[in-house]
């Protein structure tokens, strides 16, 4: 199968729009700095309003999605 050309919208959508990804290795330090971790999702999510005003330009790649990031990425010529 060709899963280049397999799309799911919903999953895609979960995956590289709503979901807060985090590598394994955040998880393994102490129990304190995971909870810094959640801190910090939970002040980014109270403050989406705020942020959404900001010039996303700014933000660069990091603004993008995983996928988005990923088709930029591929289309630079190193």
């Amino acid at each position: 199968m060709d899963y280049s050309q397999c799309h799911c919208a919903v999953s895609e959508r979960a995956a590289y729009e709503e979901a807060v990804w985090l590598f394994q290795f955040c998880l393994i330090g102490e129990e304190e700095d995971v909870r810094d971790m959640a801190r910090a999702i939970e002040k980014v999510s109270e403050n989406l309003a705020l942020l959404a005003q900001q010039d996303p330009s700014l933000a660069g790649v990091k603004a993008m999605g995983r996928a988005q990031r990923a088709r930029v990425e591929r289309a630079k010529n190193y």
